[in-house]
Order: C-alpha cells, then sequence, then structure tokens
C-alpha cells in the first residue's frame, strides 16, 4: 500500500509511542470542546438524534458508555496506527529482500563467468567437447513420488585416456510444467565420490529456472591409466514429472561424449504406488542394437518401475539414450 512520506515516518515508531500518540490526540479534541464534560453533550446529542424518545424527560448517556465509546475511538486509532506500521515494516522487509537477492544473482553470476574463464585459461587444450574420458558404466534413476516430485540419481564410471582429466562439464534441464528452481541449494544438487576415496567439487556455469549446468572439478585428478572413478550426481525438483499426470507423458533423454564403448549404459524410472494410475515405459530414441526394457522393483523402497538397459553402447560424440514414459489412469 503507498503511503505519503509523513505517514510512512509516523508508522515507523514502535507501538507504544503510537499509542501514547493516539491517546494524546483524543485528548486534544476533547480539549478543543472545552471539557470532556462538554464534549460527552455533543456525543449525547449526536447519538441520541437517532433516538426517538419516548418521553420528555432529558436523555443522556451514562459516563461510563460515554468512556467505552472513547475507549473505542482511541483504539480505532492505535489499530489504524499498527497497521500502518506493520504496513511500512512489510514494505521494508521486501524491499530489503528484493535488494539481497539481486545481489546474490549477481554475485553468482559474476562467479559463473569467473570460474568459466578460470577454467578455460588454465585447460585451454581440452576446451569445447571433451575428447578426453570414457566411461565404463553409466546408471541414471528416478524415483518419482505420488505427488510427481523426483529424485534423481545419475552415477558413472569414468576413465580418462589421451591425457589427466581435470574437470568434466555437465548439465540437465526439466520440462515447462515443472516449477522453476532458484539455486542449487533449491534442489539439493549434491556430487560425490560414493566410494569416498576422493573429492569432486562443483562451479555452477547456468543458473536459469530450468536449465542448470556445472563444471565437475576432479581432485586429484584423473589419470590416465587410473582406474575408472566412480561419481555420483542427485538431486531433488520439486513437481519435476507433472507433465506425467497433465499431458499423460514425459521424455526422459540423455547423451554422453566417449571415446570407447561403454560397458552398461541403464535408465531406471520408478513410480511410488498411490498416484491413481500405472506407468508404461517404451524406446523413443535411437535403437541401440542391445537396449530392451525390462520391469524392476526398487530394492530400497519397493516401488515398481521400469529398467532402460544398454549393452557394450556405441562410443562417439553426443551418443543418445531416449525413453518415452506414459502415465495413464487406473
Amino acid at each position: 500500500m503507498w503511503l505519503p512520506k509523513k505517514l510512512r515516518e509516523v508508522a515507523d515508531q514502535g507501538p507504544w509511542l503510537l499509542l501514547g500518540l493516539a491517546v494524546g490526540v483524543a485528548f486534544v479534541l476533547s480539549a478543543t470542546v472545552e471539557k470532556i464534560s462538554k464534549l460527552k453533550v455533543i456525543v449525547d446529542e449526536a447519538i441520541l438524534s437517532g433516538v426517538i424518545p419516548h418521553s420528555s424527560a432529558k436523555q443522556s448517556l451514562a459516563y461510563w458508555l460515554f468512556l467505552v465509546l472513547v475507549g473505542l475511538a482511541i483504539a480505532c486509532i492505535f489499530l489504524a496506527l499498527m497497521y500502518l506500521t506493520a504496513e511500512a515494516q512489510r514494505r521494508k522487509t521486501l524491499q530489503d529482500f528484493d535488494e539481497r537477492k539481486g545481489m546474490a544473482y549477481r554475485t553468482l553470476q559474476g562467479m559463473m563467468r569467473a570460474a568459466y574463464r578460470i577454467r578455460t585459461q588454465t585447460y585451454p587444450a581440452i576446451q569445447g567437447p571433451q575428447r578426453n574420458k570414457t566411461f565404463d558404466r553409466i546408471h541414471l534413476q528416478y524415483e518419482i513420488d505420488k505427488d510427481f516430485n523426483a529424485v534423481v540419481k545419475r552415477r558413472y564410471a569414468v576413465r580418462a585416456l589421451a591425457q589427466p582429466l581435470h574437470f568434466w562439464q555437465q548439465s540437465f534441464r526439466v520440462r515447462d510444467a515443472a516449477p522453476p528452481a532458484e539455486y542449487f541449494v533449491n534442489i539439493d544438487f549434491r556430487v560425490r565420490d560414493p566410494t569416498g576415496r576422493t573429492e569432486i567439487v562443483y562451479l555452477p556455469t547456468e543458473n536459469d529456472g530450468r536449465a542448470k549446468a556445472v563444471s565437475l572439478y576432479f581432485l586429484p585428478r584423473i589419470e590416465v591409466g587410473e582406474a575408472a572413478r566412480e561419481i555420483e550426481i542427485s538431486y531433488q525438483w520439486p513437481e519435476m514429472c507433472k507433465s506425467l499426470v497433465e499431458k499423460g507423458e514425459e521424455t526422459f533423454n540423455f547423451n554422453y561424449d566417449s571415446l570407447e564403448r561403454v560397458g552398461e549404459v541403464f535408465l531406471d524410472i520408478y513410480l511410488e504406488p498411490g498416484t491413481g494410475g500405472n506407468l508404461q515405459m517404451e524406446i523413443s530414441g535411437p535403437m541401440h542394437p542391445t537396449a530392451k526394457i525390462d520391469l524392476t522393483v526398487n530394492a530400497q523402497n519397493g516401488w515398481p518401475g521400469f529398467r532402460y538397459s544398454v549393452h557394450d553402447a556405441p562410443a562417439g560424440p553426443q551418443v543418445r539414450h531416449s525413453v518415452l514414459a506414459k502415465w495413464r489412469k487406473a
């Protein structure tokens, strides 16, 4: 609500000062008619002018009723001033929040630009498509609950080939049916080595509402000839799969860049019972020679689902896998 400057200054004061001000205003009004008794006469006449007398006797308000009415008037003034205080504080809080939010966004954008420039300057030989790695295994998993929120886990076993592997760029996005997520912390984004032997840190390089990207840095770097290193990326996105119920289907796809053939590629999709419908799944992308879809059950929570699997998957840049999940009412 817009308030004049003077009223905003008054509204910024404490409630007890406002109460005192209200009482003062009431007595100032009383003083203008010389005496409280004279004010009472005026109030009597004002109220009783609408009352049809039942006798010729003079009628007037009892003092207790008069005091009650004065108290109500003071209370109304006090409540109005309290409302002005709350409104001013609310507006100031929103303004401060917007300013902090804007500063956080600009800071994050600056960090992402700096991270990108540092990465490209430090490792100029491996800019562009990272043709320096291969995967032994890729396993993606989606757990979709009854509200169509999704917990996503991506697990990779990656090796370095021609030269040590310092970092790896990863990106993901969600459909328009899913609500946007402001920051990585809002989706509980995490990266780790599930074996606990090494560390992985990340720097955001894209942070749009429905599209995120990070640079993963291996600590220490993955050396040529080193056994495949395990990497797990996880996040949970509220209503990520809402298009299943709104449109009846959702496409799950991913791609990779691998210099050698990938031993195993899995994509598991589980749906919590109780959604009022059933899940079906079919291959919608390239038909790789060993690709198939099987029924499966989540070992941790018992949810039913489907597994898309490919053994001895193709090597190459941007190798694509895609399945179409359909939700049908029971």
